[in-house]
């Protein structure tokens, strides 16, 4: 659309340069859309991870006390079996009468079976046979013949050995506990045997608990998708309204820039501004030098510092042109609105075109506070923005809402 309101008392120049600020603000009205809808969605999917990890912690507390509970169940057999060998075991008295018999048992067999030796060295080797022994060994010799000496040997060692051996196991594996023991482990096992029940009540219980916390969970994964589908509706909604304002800066500065020239913006403003070019043309041609330079991106990163410290003054001296500018892109916003609209409330998901605020966007307080918030944001990186909502993925939906031109 043509520029053909009255010019107050500007310069060419001045005139242009303030419809690059005008440009630079929608820029920062689209960028500032994009990040709002880029915003909201971060914020539903964030609150959806929030509201799964909650429901996964129930999920998994609740397995937990039902595999406690589980195990407590399991454990009771052993815990029963464990008393019930104390529950049969002898009293400390008895028990200690028998070790005594088996250790007087074990030492005879040892006994015995040095016996057997002393018999085999003293009477079968050093002296001869049935000769009289003197001292401890005499009293045997009368009746113990030479060939009994193996017999000996092999009894001292199998009752001394096996007593011992006996004595020693029965000490680790038989229980000796008194009456106050046993007692106590009969109770034991009669509360653990009372308790099944109420183990198997309680693992019923947390297994129900379980199915409730998993169907909570898909109920809460149900109403998170819901909640960003909302989301994503308000998300559209300020993406199409920045797609609105993409194609309204077309129409409205296409006689001045060409949309590919929208990233350096900036330095257009910066040659014309520090006088390195006294119009469009001479500016254009100081991003070309740039380019051919390969100085472009450092142009850009420091014409946006300078005009970053600059911008209050621009809009106060170029306010009546920037006005006039944004007035222009109001009507714009407005016209594609009305075009827009029937496509958009037709469809199912009830995204509707709301030309009210589209129109806001281009008030002069809205685009001020969009230029000023967006400063130090260089036209390359607001360009990039807009490549991105023309673009990616996640606004095909607001595309083809917005449908073809």
């Amino acid at each position: 659309m043509a520029v053909g309101q009255d010019k107050i008392g500007l310069s060419e120049k001045d005139e242009t340069i303030g419809r690059l600020y005008a440009l630079r603000a929608g820029l920062s009205v689209v960028a500032r859309e994009k990040e709002t809808a880029d915003g909201i969605m971060c914020d539903a999917k964030n609150n959806k991870k929030r509201v799964m990890e909650i429901a996964a912690d129930r999920v998994v507390k609740e397995e937990n006390n039902l595999e406690n509970e589980q195990k407590k169940l399991d454990n009771i057999p052993k815990k029963i079996f464990d008393l019930q060998k104390k529950a049969k075991s002898v009293g400390i008295i008895p028990r200690v009468i028998l070790d005594t018999i088996i250790l007087c048992i074990a030492l005879g067999g040892v006994y015995l079976f040095f016996v057997g030796v002393a018999q085999f060295i003293l009477h079968g080797i050093i002296y001869e046979p049935r000769e009289a022994l003197p001292g401890l060994w005499e009293p045997l010799i009368g009746w113990i013949d030479f060939g009994w000496f193996w017999i000996l040997i092999v009894a001292g060692f199998i009752s001394g050995g096996g007593m011992f051996a006996l004595l020693s196991l029965s000490n680790e594996y038989i229980y000796k506990c008194s009456y106050r023991e046993r007692k106590k482990a009969r109770t034991d096992i009669v509360d653990l045997q009372n308790s099944i029940p109420i183990h198997q009540n309680a693992i019923a219980v947390a297994k129900s608990k379980v199915i409730e916390q998993r169907k909570q969970m898909d109920r809460d994964t149900l109403a998170a998708d819901k909640h960003i589908a909302e989301e994503k509706k308000k998300a559209t909604e300020h993406a199409v309204a920045g797609l609105v304002m993409i194609n309204a800066l077309e129409d409205s500065f296409g006689d001045l820039i060409d949309p590919r020239d929208w990233e350096n913006t900036d330095i257009l403003i910066y040659a014309l501004e520090t006088r390195r070019a006294e119009n469009m043309k001479e500016a254009l041609q100081v991003v070309d030098g740039e380019r051919r330079t390969e100085r472009i991106v450092e142009a850009v990163n420091t014409a946006g510092q300078e005009i970053c410290k600059s911008i209050n003054t621009g809009l106060r001296r170029l306010q009546s042109e920037m006005t006039r500018c944004f007035g222009i892109l109001g009507e714009l916003v407005v016209l594609q609105g009305d075009r827009i609209a029937g496509h958009m409330q037709s469809l199912s998901n009830g995204i509707a075109a709301n030309n009210s605020y589209m129109a806001q966007l281009t008030t002069q307080q809205s685009m001020s506070n969009a230029l000023l918030a967006k400063a130090n944001e260089n036209s390359s990186a607001l360009t990039a923005e807009v490549s991105r909502l023309r673009t990616a993925a996640e606004y095909a939906e607001a595309r083809s809402l917005y449908g073809t031109r």
